[in-house]
């Protein structure tokens, strides 16, 4: 591919010639080194990847907040208006979408399938499009009360910034020891020259035997971090 000497690779305006096995070749004057092959499958329009295996739950946000696999229906806040994506303010990346305006939230009642402290780790994604780069809440797992176990927020620590919070319950509730945070650089999600970001895919994942704590933003690593030993996260 030509000019493709960045380390990463950025296609736009995808099309189904696209379609096949890629590979990046490193090379220096001490050797060369070829990298595993990647499939790229092009979809038609308005067609999703089908689930992944383990999925506990996924809401699509079709104009309803029904739980895709059936257990986890969603449910508007207290004193919050449904709203959903349409024509005329914007359609979702797949169809429609749920539209946060800063004066409603979706919440979904707990489930012991959803403690995200209870197994070997977790993964939360999503695709987000935000109207501005003020400080916003993205998603929280939390106990009801404001004590939040796992929450990642945008535009809190700069502009189009993105900061994870991930809190060990077992430990003394003022102590700073029970708090692991990650941040990423301003601008991991639009840019300064573009107010309006474009839609961007954000996946939080956490092993709990590897103690590793990873975002990804648009299947590109964006921060990581070692969780410590002394650190049991059972929210």
């Amino acid at each position: 591919i030509a000019a493709a000497t960045n380390s990463f690779l950025t296609l736009t305006g995808i099309e189904a010639a696209d379609a096949g096995l890629y590979s990046v070749l490193v090379s220096n004057t001490f050797g060369a080194v070829t990298s595993r092959v990647a499939a790229l499958t092009v979809l038609p329009a308005n067609q999703c990847l089908p689930s992944p295996y383990g999925l506990v739950a996924l809401w699509r946000g079709e104009s309803n907040t029904v739980d895709e696999l059936g257990s986890h229906p969603a449910e508007w806040g207290t004193n919050t208006l449904p709203a959903y994506s349409t024509q005329q303010t914007g359609c979702g990346k797949v169809a429609t979408a749920f539209q946060f305006t800063g004066q409603n939230h979706l919440q979904v009642p707990p489930n012991a399938s959803l403690d995200v402290g209870a197994r070997g780790g977790f993964t939360i994604e999503g695709w987000i499009k935000p109207e501005n780069f003020n400080p916003q809440t993205v998603w929280d797992w939390n106990d009801g009360r404001g004590n939040i176990g796992v929450g990642l927020m945008l535009g809190r620590t700069g502009p189009g910034a993105l900061e994870v919070t991930l809190t060990d319950t077992n430990v003394v509730f003022n102590s700073i020891a029970r708090v692991i945070t990650l941040t990423t650089p301003n601008y991991t999600v639009g840019g300064p020259t573009n107010p309006l970001p474009r839609w961007a895919h954000v996946a939080l994942t956490f092993d709990k035997l590897a103690r590793r704590l990873a975002l990804y933003v648009d299947g590109r690593l964006v921060a990581e971090r070692s969780v410590p030993m002394t650190i049991y996260f059972t929210p």
